[in-house]
């Protein structure tokens, strides 16, 4: 780490890759560049940029655009099936059914889509989750509350699967 001293001249001063304004103190142990405190992430190896840890991070997710559709629309249609048990069988209903509809939601995922990885499949399967249990409690006067607890609680369940398989 360099430390500007009173003797440093302009050419011992380094400055950021990304933030060209911000004075670089770091370099990263896999590249080489010169980085500013915003950009360096902390592994357990040393400090390295974004760029290096985002690359790294891409070897794991072998998902393609097909199996964000089929996550999106297996999540979309079992989540409005579980809406419409919520919007008809109330708010007891929904809080007890919602947790374990999520996850079995997250394992139709992951087996339609053979268990590959992608980087926004949590986002996409929790959102159509979501979007699609409440959808019949749009169509049934009464059961909205029953409908949007459940796919509250469903999305979460699908939302701490995907990102607890990421570990």
């Amino acid at each position: 780490m360099s430390v500007a001293t009173p003797e440093t001249t302009a050419e011992d001063l380094h400055y950021c890759t990304i933030h060209p304004e911000a004075e670089a103190t770091l370099r990263c142990n896999k590249c080489d560049r010169w980085m500013c405190i915003k950009c360096a992430v902390q592994t357990p190896v040393g400090y390295r940029c974004r760029e290096c840890v985002r690359g790294l991070e891409d070897r794991f997710f072998n998902a393609g655009n097909t199996d964000y559709v089929l996550a999106g629309v297996i999540a979309g249609f079992l989540g409005m099936i579980g809406g419409a048990i919520g919007a008809f069988g109330g708010l007891f209903i929904a809080i007890i059914a919602g947790v374990p509809a999520g996850g079995l939601i997250s394992q139709a995922i992951r087996y339609a889509t053979e268990k590959r990885r992608g980087r926004y499949t949590p986002h996409i399967a929790a959102a159509a989750t979501f979007i699609g249990a409440a959808l019949p409690g749009l169509f049934f006067r009464g059961g909205f509350i029953g409908a949007l607890l459940f796919g509250a609680l469903a999305a979460g369940a699908v939302w701490a699967a995907f990102k607890m398989w990421k570990n």
